[in-house]
């Protein structure tokens, strides 16, 4: 599905609920990665990318994921630091 495709479907569902969690739950229903969730909140709802990342990384849809996400990201981060540190 195309980025435009999943534009319409975040559309479809908070156009009619004004719910972005439900909207989120469909976006990923439809095969969604949680970056592209955050790419259309940034698109659709005008929100920076701090913002729209908090809100999907906080959605009950995507909470089986926070935990290894955010384990992620801090070691991401981590790496970042010890090649800064080189």
């Amino acid at each position: 599905m195309s980025t435009e495709n999943y534009r319409e479907t975040f559309r479809s569902v908070y156009d009619s609920s004004k719910d972005v969690d439900s909207a989120i739950h469909e976006l990923k229903r439809n095969g969604a990665t949680q970056a592209v969730s955050v790419l259309v909140l940034v698109k659709e709802l005008s929100l920076s990318l701090p913002e729209a990342d908090r809100i999907v990384f906080n959605s009950t849809a995507w909470t089986e994921a926070a935990n290894s996400t955010y384990k992620w990201r801090n070691e991401f981060g981590d790496y970042l630091e010890d090649l800064s540190g080189m």
